[in-house]
């Protein structure tokens, strides 16, 4: 048997430069409000997720563009604590009227501000 990969100097990590490395792993730890986790964002991507995997794909680059928005759509507004339906109806409403489609930036009033100092 030839030489193991631990008995090479070279290629073996040494205790001193995982030792140095511990500070950079944990460092999202020190961070106040950073979730140490991708959880928040794979939360968000679910339902895309098993969509695709449930159907069946779209049957061109249309579908697949109203599938990207709807989504991109729904989970804006789960995010904003607002209404799919009601939000979708507005805009259809808005759009067969001629007039301006509703936002889904959130509103002054929703935003979380910090504060100033």
């Amino acid at each position: 048997m030839g030489p193991s990969c631990v008995d090479d100097p070279i290629s073996a990590p040494s205790d001193d430069h995982l030792r140095d490395q511990i500070p950079a792993l944990l460092d999202d730890r020190q961070q106040p409000g950073l979730e140490p986790t991708n959880n928040f964002g794979e939360r968000c991507l679910r339902h895309a997720v098993m969509y695709r995997k449930t159907s069946f794909g779209t049957q061109g680059p249309e579908g697949s563009r109203f599938v990207e928005r709807i989504l991109t759509a729904v989970t804006t507004l789960k995010l904003q604590q607002r209404g799919a339906l009601t939000f979708l109806t507005e805009t259809l409403h808005a759009h067969r009227r001629g007039l301006p489609t509703p936002s889904l930036l959130p509103s002054l009033e929703a935003l979380p501000l910090a504060n100033a100092a």
